[in-house]
């Protein structure tokens, strides 16, 4: 039985139904894109290499049976999927990053086509990065990847990525952290960068507009978010989550500063829940309660949360059980702790820095 694969998310849909088109579309200006797409300019399949912003021939015409490779009525240069291939292997190890695959198929179904680099990628992928294999997969083949390689971590529409398009995030610092003894915020896990720019960067790689909701702590401006006070100074979470929305009209990603093992699959996994509730969130360690710093909130939520807290109400966890909500329990519970004591904080450190 294969194993579960927990960095790759796979793309499904029927063949011509605007996939490729999201890609483009969410993906342009991203931080941190690697990999290739498959877009049809001027009804011919072209192969596009992120890293270098390169067009190449890939669909040609069927006279040239030496240099391509048929698939269905279709024929495909041979170049062009050694192209794709190295493509595959052009990835850092410690960034956080999509590698984009447009698309997988019967060809590396059968081991060709962008085989066997894509079997390399994945297994480069799940062991050393951060990073994220995002793979194109039609529906009717998305079992027999899972057969091939192992359960994907998620298996989404593209209809997810247009809900990201629409979400803005916010990193909240303003905790008091009187268990830690220091602004968790500022704390530096690793690669030199306070806990709050982690973040930030992290959910960079999902939405265009992010916001550090900075309450009593001291936070540089800077070009990569927007800084933001609390509606009021010292009521909790709350005042930053609702500072946030009334900057903008989007959904709301929610993230507090003490995640530092989260990754952008965990995130990614709040915007696949069912479009009918208003807010997502994991369950917190306990299992018993809804954590609503690590929350995806709908932006119906924003009347109701102005209301609720002109009431005098300041317990986001209160808020979200008003409110048609969905708590999934994580695939991997460690990388959504949350760091709140120096015990904990010298365990991380140690786990991050490849001590025993």
């Amino acid at each position: 039985m294969k194993s579960k694969l927990n960095h790759i998310v796979i793309l499904e849909g029927e063949t011509r139904s605007g996939k490729t088109t999201t890609l483009q579309n969410y993906f342009k200006g991203k931080p941190n894109v690697r990999g290739f797409l498959t877009p049809d300019l001027n009804g011919v399949r072209k192969l596009y290499t992120l890293s270098d912003d390169a067009f190449h021939e890939f669909e040609a015409a069927s006279g040239e049976a030496d240099k391509t490779i048929a698939i269905g009525r279709f024929h495909f240069y041979k170049d062009a999927f050694e192209t794709g291939r190295n493509a595959l292997q052009d990835f850092p190890k410690k960034l956080t990053f999509w590698m984009l695959v447009d698309e997988w198929g019967p060809l590396e179904s059968s081991g060709k086509g962008f085989e066997p680099n894509f079997s390399v990628m994945i297994q480069n992928i799940e062991e050393h990065s951060m990073g994220v294999a995002l793979v194109v997969v039609r529906k009717s083949l998305v079992s027999a990847f899972a057969e091939k390689y192992g359960t994907p971590a998620l298996v989404i529409e593209k209809s997810v990525l247009q809900k990201c398009e629409y979400t803005a995030a916010v990193v909240l610092c303003g905790g008091l952290s009187s268990r830690m003894g220091t602004a968790k915020a500022l704390i530096e896990y690793q690669d030199g960068l306070p806990q709050y720019l982690a973040m930030v960067r992290l959910t960079k790689n999902l939405c265009n507009r992010i916001f550090v909701a900075h309450g009593s702590v001291t936070i540089p401006k800077s070009s990569e978010y927007e800084l933001i006070a609390d509606v009021q100074a010292d009521q909790g979470p709350a005042a930053g989550v609702l500072a946030a929305f009334r900057q903008q009209n989007e959904h709301l990603l929610v993230c507090g500063c003490d995640y530092p093992l989260l990754h952008l699959v965990d995130l990614l996994a709040l915007f696949a829940e069912d479009d009918h509730c208003l807010a997502v969130c994991y369950a917190d360690e306990s299992a018993a309660f809804a954590d609503p710093l690590l929350c995806f909130y709908h932006r119906a939520c924003l009347p109701l949360m102005e209301k609720w807290y002109e009431a005098g109400n300041r317990s986001l966890r209160h808020f979200i059980s008003t409110i048609p909500h969905v708590v999934l329990n994580a695939t991997e519970p460690n990388r959504i702790k949350s760091i709140d004591t120096p015990s904990q904080l010298n365990t991380i450190k140690r786990l991050l820095n490849g001590a025993d």
